[in-house]
């Protein structure tokens, strides 16, 4: 397979877990594992993926991602935007105080996505950016987060060199 290929694969598969995995979260003890108040389950991001594909009959594969200008038309609906559930409820209240398991898991994603495009998007003149993640998680006022910014540090590097 072709190396660019293997690292999108890698990309997805870490950017999946990043929402929906107890490894980016290092299995915070406060996690709860049957609500999706602060992560998703796995069928509900693939769910979540899947709306914001639409027919395209003008592209060759005749589907494609929604534009930003049509994912907003999209979302002015409020029976549309119940599809969007439960990122939609997560991200309403959000704040780093009350979902502070949710603040990692972003950072994890907007790393992962940093890392992504530094590699991946060189060749089209993107350089890689600096992404401070020591004071991104600080900014947490959670006991558990503080304490482990190196181990989570560790495992989103491990997340984008995992094997697939």
């Amino acid at each position: 397979m072709d190396p660019t290929g293997i690292e999108l694969l890698r990309f997805k598969k870490a950017a999946f877990m990043a929402f929906t995995d107890g490894d980016p979260i290092l299995n915070h003890p406060n996690a709860n594992w049957y609500d999706e108040k602060e992560h998703v389950f796995s069928g509900t991001l693939s769910r979540l993926a899947s709306a914001i594909i639409i027919r395209d009959e003008e592209t060759d594969d005749k589907e494609r991602p929604m534009h930003f200008h049509e994912f907003q038309l999209f979302t002015r609906d409020s029976l549309r935007r119940k599809k969007f559930s439960p990122f939609k409820e997560i991200l309403n209240d959000f704040t780093i105080i009350k979902k502070p398991i949710f603040w990692i898991r972003l950072i994890c994603f907007g790393y992962i996505c940093n890392e992504y495009l530094g590699h991946a998007g060189t060749s089209i003149g993107f350089e890689k950016r600096q992404f401070d993640v020591d004071k991104l998680l600080s900014v947490s006022k959670d006991s558990y987060t503080r304490s482990n910014i190196e181990k989570l540090k560790d495992k989103f590097q491990s997340m984008i060199d995992m094997s697939l």
